[in-house]
């Protein structure tokens, strides 16, 4: 999952590559399980599902991309806890002010 590095402002994976690019909420990338002592993986859910389910609430959805970080798993590890986050807009703020300004990203 490219999305995260293409997304947020500061972290690059410049070397990664992204082969859902142009895609908003692509079928074939989410959230995996990955066995890594077999490299074997599956799709828990994808960025299609999380938009399907967001809809109702969010019609916007359809305007953005998607990207997921601080999955969490339970103790039971048969559920995932994840935030889905979208760009509105980026902003940066100042460390010695109190002011926040757009980035060249929002």
């Amino acid at each position: 999952m490219k999305r995260f590095s293409l997304e947020v402002v500061g972290r690059r994976y410049p070397e990664a590559f992204d082969w859902t690019a142009g895609v908003r909420h692509p079928v074939d990338d989410g959230v995996f399980k990955v066995d890594v002592r077999t490299g074997k993986k599956r799709l828990l859910v994808s960025f299609k599902q999380l938009a399907d389910a967001l809809r109702p609430r969010r019609p916007d959805v359809d305007d953005q991309e998607l990207f997921i970080n601080h999955t969490l798993n339970n103790r039971e590890s048969d559920r995932i806890f994840l935030f889905v986050r979208a760009i509105l807009t980026a902003l940066t703020a100042s460390t010695r002010a109190s002011s926040c300004a757009r980035t060249a990203a929002g």
